[in-house]
């Protein structure tokens, strides 16, 4: 089996889906890393070439630590995904669907929708244009990174299934190829950040549940269709103890009151 992730900078997999990421690698699956920008402007302290080249090492080390054998990286300017000019965008588009075509992946994972940053938004908007434009039948599993609390404007787009994948036995190899991004670490806190966002989902989806998860993931599921059966009983067997969280209910059980 295989999945693609679509990462707009190049630690938005490991920061988001770490955890289910190696479940996938353990489990025997193929998992290829598209980047789409070079991430240049992610330094307040290196000047933007020696940023590119920072980070370019740094993904490198990441995909060795994880067993990552398989990358494309289209090197576009951090911060200038919606500003591509329509021949570029094209021969971007072209180039996605050729990679889909020949890696013919069980799951692919893209950014939100509603992600804060432009270039996920982006990454998003350019990926399922070409699997709804192309009638691909591919199962897409979304995460987020920058889901600030909802006094943003945001855009609306619910999952068809939502999961919470329990990653507590993979949170220490997770941190660890988190804190392999040094120049991120250094100015951003990530590894910080998603120890405390992982470990609050895991309280938040275990309010009255009383389940023994430390450190809890989440994606979205969509284009569910018939033919995909298959193939989301083949991710949901590779996550091992997940949950599905589409509907969640607060309080006394027997009212079903949905939060």
């Amino acid at each position: 089996m295989k999945a693609i992730v679509f990462q707009p900078h190049n630690d938005d997999g490991v920061i988001s889906i770490g955890g289910i990421t190696q479940k996938l690698i353990k489990a025997g699956w193929i998992v290829k890393y598209v980047y789409m920008t070079d991430g240049r402007h992610g330094s307040n302290i290196m000047p933007p070439e020696e940023t590119i080249k920072v980070r370019a090492e740094e993904a490198e080390e990441e995909r060795k630590f994880l067993g990552i054998l398989n990358f494309h990286d289209f090197g576009i300017e951090d911060g200038k995904l919606a500003k591509l000019d329509h021949r570029k965008l094209e021969k971007i588009k072209n180039k996605i669907l050729e990679i889909l075509a020949e890696e013919t992946p069980c799951v692919i994972f893209i950014p939100l929708k509603s992600d804060m940053h432009t270039d996920h938004r982006i990454t998003h908007d350019i990926v399922t244009n070409i699997i709804n434009k192309n009638k691909l039948g591919v199962l897409i599993a979304k995460y987020f990174v920058w889901l600030f609390p909802d006094f943003y404007d945001k855009t609306i787009d619910p999952a068809e299934m939502v999961l919470a994948v329990d990653v507590s036995e993979e949170m220490d190899k997770k941190l660890r190829a988190v804190r392999l991004h040094k120049s991120q670490v250094r100015e951003g806190y990530y590894d910080k950040m998603i120890e405390k966002v992982n470990s609050l989902f895991s309280l938040l989806f275990n309010v009255y549940r009383k389940t023994d998860t430390t450190y809890l993931e989440i994606i979205g599921l969509y284009n569910l269709k018939v033919d995909n059966g298959t193939k989301l009983k083949s991710l949901i067997k590779v996550l091992g103890k997940v949950e599905d969280v589409t509907k969640i209910f607060h309080g006394r059980k027997s009212e079903k009151i949905e939060t």
